[in-house]
């Protein structure tokens, strides 16, 4: 497990949807199967955090089941990334916290100078 694979794959994730937290869980879970959960809940965390400082990825809020997700500010960010709900699979009518891609984080993966 190197941390660049990690970040490509929570990355690839922000860029493909806006995602939940806890389908970063399940991604890693995918590609680390032996990785013991509190492991992966740490290196989720980190990753999460790494992405966010290097503005490659942004945090939005979201009414479930498919609400219209709203960008949030930088202010409480630590708060709910360390808050464990918002890594469980939300239940119909639930607030979840969902990362989706900025312009520098498409270009960070694709190389691609000329994207978005």
């Amino acid at each position: 497990m190197k941390e660049p694979d990690i970040l490509n794959d929570v990355l690839w994730l922000a860029i493909e949807d806006i995602s939940g937290l806890w389908e970063v869980l399940w991604d890693l879970k995918s590609h680390y199967p032996t990785m013991p959960e509190d492991e992966r809940k740490a290196v989720s965390l980190h990753t999460v955090r790494e992405l966010i400082r290097r503005k490659w990825i942004e945090l939005y809020s979201c009414k479930e089941p498919g609400g219209d997700p709203k960008k949030l500010s930088d202010k409480g960010i630590n708060a709910m990334l360390i808050d464990s709900k918002n890594w469980q699979e939300p239940a119909p009518g639930i607030i979840s916290i969902r990362i989706g891609a900025t312009d520098a984080g498409r270009r960070a993966l694709t190389g691609d100078k000329q994207a978005p």
